[in-house]
């Protein structure tokens, strides 16, 4: 192995700092210099009340939105929205108040001048910004992030530990010690929101097919009792004694009175005529 025990022992301790975590994320200064947009907005919000802010990733500039056809695409696939790219750098990036700042720059002066829904769109150090501008303004109504950059492994590691976005719940300290923090708990707040409005559309049509088989079960009390009335009744009734039969067992054949009786049972078929 070429380098040495002296190689060796710097790749371990490179390691073992890897697996504590890596170094904290960088403490840069705030940035004071405002952030400026590159606009491409046509429709004005008036007719396109929906705006779409691109943040670059690191080495990108607003304008490269442009050079490599990203606003192009949006237009040619008929989005009714006017497109705007925050000037925004590494620097930006890295101070610690950089979601504030897009918030109140970015977005308030967007929704002042009228656009009523707003997309951030993300690349790399970009999609962080945006995430973390998201964490700050709850009313933004969707992120788009490629590929972002989400802090270091010490953070991705804490985020795994707690059963993923959903679970993670950072301490006050850990969110001022990494700005990250608060993108990838505004990430986990997103899901658990999207996972309750699902259980609840769930737990509303549970309760309408509830109602529909409480209102089943309801039937008419009248009809019910009806049935119950004829489940109940008497088979067999034994009769008044005004209806019993006084004879029940009547003589098939009985003997008639004499006065039925014919004189002659036997006449003669063929009497003598009386003489001439």
């Amino acid at each position: 192995m070429r380098g040495g025990p002296r190689t060796v022992e710097l790749a371990g301790i490179a390691l073992a700092l890897l697996a504590c975590g890596g170094p904290p994320p960088p403490r840069a200064p705030t940035v004071d210099a405002p952030l400026g947009l590159l606009e491409r907005a046509p429709f004005g919000a008036d007719d396109a009340p929906c705006a779409v802010v691109f943040f670059p990733g690191a080495g990108d500039t607003a304008r490269d939105f442009v050079e490599y056809g990203f606003l192009r695409e949006v237009r040619r696939a008929g989005v009714h929205a006017d497109l705007f790219a925050v000037r925004s750098r590494v620097p930006d990036y890295q101070a610690p108040d950089f979601g504030q700042r897009a918030a109140d720059q970015v977005l308030a002066s967007l929704r002042a001048r009228g656009y009523q829904q707003l997309w951030l769109v993300g690349i790399s150090m970009g999609g962080g910004g945006a995430m973390r501008t998201a964490a700050v303004d709850r009313d933004v109504d969707g992120v788009i992030a490629l590929a972002p950059y989400l802090g270091g492994p010490g953070l991705w590691r804490a985020v795994n530990d707690a059963g993923g976005p959903s679970h993670f719940d950072p301490s006050d300290d850990l969110l001022r010690r990494d700005a990250y923090a608060a993108a990838w708990h505004w990430a986990g707040h997103r899901e658990r929101v999207e996972a309750e409005a699902e259980a609840d559309t769930h737990t509303d049509t549970d309760a309408d097919s509830d109602s529909d088989t409480d209102t089943d079960s309801d039937a008419d009390p009248d009809t019910d009792s009806d049935s119950d009335t004829d489940s109940d009744a008497d088979p067999d009734p034994v009769p008044d004694s005004a209806d019993l039969d006084l004879d029940p067992d009547p003589d098939p054949d009985p003997v008639p009175d004499s006065a039925d009786l014919d004189p002659d049972p036997d006449p003669d078929p063929d009497p003598d005529p009386d003489p001439d």
